[in-house]
Order: C-alpha cells, then sequence, then structure tokens
C-alpha cells in the first residue's frame, strides 16, 4: 500500500541472462539491483520499474513486467537475428508476436515453447542492429559458452529515429515501449532471486483494469496478482 520514495546506495548495473524455455530466443539485459529508487512510480530515467499489471492482457499473459531505464542500452537480443518485421527475420526464425487493441505493441513470444519474453512498440517497433563486444559490456559466457573477444551483432532498440518524418529520440514509454518478462531470466543468477523483489517491496502494482486507483507498492489491485 505504500508509495514511499527510497533510495539504495549499493545498485550494482551488471549482466542478467534471460531466454524462453527451449532456447530459441535468448538475450542479456543490465540492470541495476537494488532499485537505485524504490517508488510506485519512480521517473522512468532514474531507476528499473518492477512492475505487476491487472489488465486483461498482462494478467492472463502472466507477465512480471522489468521496465530498463535506458532500452536502447539495456537490452541486446542475442537470438534469433535480424528484424522483428523484415524477411528472414524474427518471425521467419520461429518467434510469434500477438497484437491487440490499437496494436501499437507487439507482445512476442517463442513460437516452439509459447513463453513470452518481451514486448515491444510504439514508434520504433524495428529496432537496429549493433555490433558489441560483449566481453567488454562484463558479458563473459552465453549459453553456458565463454565468449570470444571479438564483436557480435545483436538487435537493440534504436536511440532515435523518426516519427511523422520528424526526427526524434526514444523517450521510455513515450516514443518508445520495451518491457521484459521477468519470468525469462535465467534462475539463480547472483543479485537476481525473484522472491527478494516482492519480499523487500521493490514491485509497483499498477491498475489498468479498472483505471481508477495509483500505482502502489506492497499490494496487488483488484484481478491482480503477486
Amino acid at each position: 500500500m505504500s508509495s514511499t520514495c527510497t533510495t539504495t546506495s549499493t545498485a550494482t548495473r551488471k549482466p542478467y541472462h534471460g531466454s524462453c524455455h527451449c532456447g530459441l530466443i535468448r538475450f542479456v539485459i543490465f540492470m541495476s539491483l537494488p532499485p537505485p529508487v524504490i517508488e510506485a512510480t519512480p521517473s522512468a530515467k532514474t531507476t528499473v520499474r518492477l512492475r505487476k499489471c491487472n489488465c486483461t492482457t498482462c494478467h492472463k499473459m502472466g507477465l512480471f513486467h522489468i521496465r530498463l531505464p535506458d532500452s536502447p542500452n539495456d537490452f541486446m537480443l542475442l537470438s534469433p537475428t535480424g528484424m522483428p518485421h523484415e524477411q528472414g527475420g524474427w518471425q521467419d526464425q520461429g518467434m510469434k508476436n500477438y497484437q491487440c487493441f490499437d496494436k501499437k505493441l507487439d507482445w512476442w513470444f517463442c513460437g516452439i515453447c509459447g513463453v513470452r519474453p518481451f514486448a515491444t512498440g510504439l514508434n520504433f517497433q524495428n529496432g537496429e542492429m549493433r555490433k558489441v563486444t560483449l566481453k567488454e559490456l562484463g558479458v563473459t559466457e552465453v549459453n553456458g559458452e565463454e565468449v570470444g573477444e571479438g564483436e557480435r551483432e545483436v538487435w537493440m532498440c534504436p536511440k532515435e529515429g523518426e516519427v511523422d518524418g520528424k526526427p526524434t529520440e526514444w523517450i521510455e514509454g513515450e516514443t518508445g515501449y520495451l518491457s521484459m518478462n521477468a519470468i525469462a531470466l535465467e534462475a539463480g543468477q547472483e543479485g537476481c532471486d525473484l522472491r527478494e523483489w516482492h519480499e523487500k517491496g521493490w514491485i509497483s502494482y499498477l491498475d489498468m483494469l479498472d483505471l481508477k486507483e495509483e500505482n502502489r507498492l506492497g499490494r496487488p489491485w483488484r484481478g491482480g496478482m503477486y
């Protein structure tokens, strides 16, 4: 029930691995835990936001939202490769997409095992491919194998693009949207215990079902879940 703002001084930005169950979809996210700011409605740029929503979409999909403060730098899709909406890209490699209502968001899931690791959308639905050196970013292994010294091409959210013909930068939740599903994170990673997120009150609960209540910590709204 509390919405008190708490800041932490021990947060360290680290890479965390995630995947679908069969391994078709693999990704790395960078986040600071504990969250630098623990508040029901913190500024999007200041902290990782851990959220549960009671709307029918999120509830029926079993989504446990991780909203990163800087998605263009905090998320890397390792596989599948290519672009989401282009020939030879994600959907030709086994990923599937569900859209609902105004169809501004892509709720991605694995066409083999059905796991939903993340959603993208708003004005930046296609993203971009970038070459990165994983070791320099603190990523030392992928799928249990040590990474090499060279560059690797990964999909990332774009830092900027065009909206209605005008240059536009990525603004979390306004021009660009990325939400990771915490249940797709690999178990046993140091500092990433989903039980702790609940026990320490880090999760913000949203009322997007009735659209009556403000975000709060501690307890879900009607129709929601812990």
